[in-house]
């Protein structure tokens, strides 16, 4: 909402009003692209916490533009997720980044 990650499930729907909302749906070709760095991680995850996991990454990426790997954990810590760790889904923001910044440069 307005650029920064809201849990969908708990907000009112009277508090978007007036806002500019972007949903997974929205973001299908950078989800994708980036999905396809979870999957070759083995880090995919239920259908529950995937959106929220990218949605949040994008956001993340949209204020720190190359985070660390600390920076990253401390980001996604309200990510609650039980079927991992998070060991995986770390490893590909780490190597979806430096694909990014290897795009940018070529």
């Amino acid at each position: 909402m307005d650029g920064r990650p809201v849990l969908s499930c708990s907000t009112l729907a009277a508090r978007i009003e007036g806002k500019k909302i972007v949903t997974l749906e929205g973001m299908q070709r950078e989800a994708q692209e980036f999905g396809s760095f979870l999957a070759n991680e083995g880090a995919e995850q239920c259908g529950f916490c995937n959106p929220g996991f990218i949605m949040n990454v994008f956001a993340m990426l949209s204020e720190i533009k190359e985070p660390t790997e600390e920076q990253i954990k401390e980001y996604l810590a309200g990510n609650l997720c039980r079927c991992s760790g998070f060991v995986s889904q770390t490893a590909s923001i780490l190597k979806f980044l430096k694909y990014k910044k290897a795009q940018e440069e070529a």
